[in-house]
């Protein structure tokens, strides 16, 4: 599952939003994540605030182009907005995976799909949060790092062993190539940022991927799954083209 998320890289702007929505839900991608911060996450942002009709906007969008839609939801004042929105999944910012009372809420009151992003939270505070959550979620991981020596990969296979759920990978490394790495793990779904392709600083800059080079670069993440395999060696039949 390819997820691509705005975060908040409609830069405050309904227009840019609509548009970057729009663009994303041209390529192959399975679902598209919109967020919505805690009231004091704004005072960085204090522009940045949308109306209630943008998120109408994007469900309108992404269902005409049967995409899954996902809320990246840290204010559960707007739970209930949220919640007769209908959306397929929520994912829960790693900053909220030691809130045990947000938690509980947030599994009470959704009723949906949950992605758990694990940022750099311990084995023992994750565990503690599916003993809340219950079954019906995934974690991802992500290292919330832009450097390539932070990624840690093999922490998707260490916490599939260990907790016996699915595991996603989320990006916040500014080499894409990160994301073509993480394949060999077969992550449970890729998290990736995107942005419009205008010339200017966004939030989630470094590791967001220019919206007009997305289609290519989700079909090079298909062409690269091909490769991965099952492990097993076999013989090869169809033969080596130029060979006999």
């Amino acid at each position: 599952m390819k997820i691509i998320e705005i975060g908040h890289n409609h830069m405050g702007s309904i227009d840019e939003g609509i548009l970057l929505v729009k663009e994303i839900c041209k390529t192959d991608c399975d679902a598209i994540t919109v967020q919505f911060r805690e009231s004091r996450f704004y005072k960085e942002y204090s522009n940045f605030i949308l109306p209630h009709q943008f998120y109408l906007d994007v469900k309108s969008i992404s269902r005409k182009s049967n995409k899954k839609l996902g809320i990246a939801l840290s204010n559960l004042k707007m739970i209930e907005f949220f919640k007769n929105l209908n959306p397929d999944f929520y994912k829960i910012l790693s900053k909220d995976l030691e809130n045990p009372d947000f938690l509980k809420t947030i599994r009470r009151k959704t009723n949906k799909k949950l992605f758990l992003s694990t940022g750099m939270s311990s084995d023992k505070k994750i565990g503690e949060a599916l003993t809340i959550l219950g079954n019906n979620v995934t974690l991802i991981h992500t290292s919330m790092s832009d450097d390539l020596s932070d990624v840690n990969l093999k922490a998707i296979e260490a916490m599939s062993k260990k907790f016996k759920i699915d595991i996603a990978y989320g990006n916040h490394c500014k080499n894409l190539n990160a994301v073509y790495a993480a394949l060999s793990f077969k992550p449970a779904a890729i998290f990736l940022y995107a942005k419009n392709s205008f010339n200017r600083k966004y939030p989630d800059n470094h590791h967001a991927i220019k919206v007009n080079k997305l289609q290519n670069f989700l079909k090079n993440i298909l062409e690269i799954e091909k490769t991965i395999g099952d492990g097993v060696k076999y013989k090869i039949t169809k033969g080596i083209k130029g060979q006999k």
